[in-house]
């Protein structure tokens, strides 16, 4: 039998544990109003899932949203669900993200999640002051989609074993728009854009980074099995406020039985896709290019990491479109067929206006 809960915030703290909620039902709570703090607590089972929504024609703000120690547990945004504050008016501090999934089969999704709707009177070091962190998985088999996160530091940040994120759209970061840093995690068809200038030269921002975040070293690290497949990558360096960004990269460490297939990058950035070191990986069927090819030309490039600890094989890098090619230490250890250095493709990249239409 389900049972149904109710909650509304005036702007408090409050944590959702087996008190308020009997965690042997399946259960659907309904949130309302504005919470500062919420969280909720060793929840959910297979049994006995939990479904989170806004109540039926009310709008949700919550400053922070976390999750700890749950099983089984969905929080649905409906577009109708804010998860925002300035760091200096909410009164936490930047680097904590404003969502935190941390269980075991949870997912998140539909979600707003924001430091403010509008930056336009921002300084540069108004972002490091004030821009929060988006949304971090932790835990095992952990998800989020469909969720739109912006004015942040990261966008999303995936530390969960076999974790998503999947059609999420990522904008006006400073640091990274997401982050794969466990094995297994799927990053997809999600879509990423502009890096904003923060007045640090201590930071520099990717699309989309990997590590395994596990290790001693991230240098020493050992990611297996991520696939980044399919997103949309944008960014221009000139443009008001921003900053170079790179594209898709794995520097610290190995890549193994590792999938980048069917991104479209367009960065001002050398870095369209690197691989420090990559071992028995796929890398097909991308698109890489700058939309401005006459300051900088991106490339495809399968590299070598900081220590030299590892050494790159092994790997696939076919059916790909780039202004350039990069292959060491040897071509011969990789299989390398049918890919086009062309910029044939570059008036479709000048600006953003592609990417509103792959992701409307």
């Amino acid at each position: 039998m389900s049972k149904q809960y109710n909650f509304h915030g005036t702007g408090e703290n409050l944590v959702i544990n087996g008190q308020l909620i009997d965690s042997n039902h399946k259960s659907t709570v309904y949130l309302s109003g504005h919470f500062r703090f919420l969280s909720f607590y060793d929840l959910g089972s297979e049994e006995s899932p939990i479904e989170v929504l806004p109540a039926p024609d009310q709008e949700l703000v919550i400053n922070r949203l976390t999750v700890n120690d749950c099983r089984h547990l969905k929080i649905s945004g409906m577009d109708r669900t804010e998860i925002t504050g300035l760091s200096s008016d909410v009164g936490f501090h930047p680097e904590l993200p404003m969502v935190m999934l941390n269980g075991e089969h949870c997912l998140v999704e539909g979600l707003r999640v924001f430091t403010t709707e509008n930056t336009d009177s921002w300084e540069e070091r108004t972002w490091l002051e004030e821009a929060r962190n988006g949304i971090i998985l932790d835990g095992e088999y952990c998800y989020a989609r469909f969720n739109k996160v912006f004015n942040v530091r990261t966008g999303i940040e995936v530390r969960a074993k076999h974790g998503s994120a999947i059609a999420n759209r990522v904008s006006n970061f400073f640091n990274d728009g997401m982050r794969a840093l466990a094995d297994n995690v799927k990053l997809a068809n999600n879509y990423i854009m502009f890096s904003k200038s923060c007045g640090s030269d201590k930071v520099h921002s990717d699309a989309i980074q990997m590590w395994n975040h596990e290790a001693p070293s991230p240098d020493e690290g050992v990611l297996s099995g991520v696939s980044v497949l399919y997103n949309y990558i944008w960014n221009r360096s000139d443009l008001p406020g921003a900053r170079m960004m790179q594209g898709i990269g794995c520097f610290n460490g190995l890549m193994k039985d590792g999938q980048v297939v069917g991104n479209i990058v367009a960065t001002d950035h050398y870095h369209g896709i690197t691989l420090g070191m990559a071992k028995n990986s796929v890398i097909e069927e991308n698109l890489v290019f700058s939309p401005r090819p006459d300051v900088r030309k991106s490339w495809i490039k399968i590299g070598t990491n900081k220590l030299k600890r590892f050494s790159s094989e092994g790997n696939r890098i076919a059916f790909n479109e780039s202004a350039r090619f990069i292959y060491e230490p040897e071509m011969v250890k990789h299989v390398i067929a049918n890919n086009t250095t062309s910029t044939q493709h570059l008036a479709e990249f000048q600006d953003a206006r592609w990417a509103e239409k792959a992701v409307a």
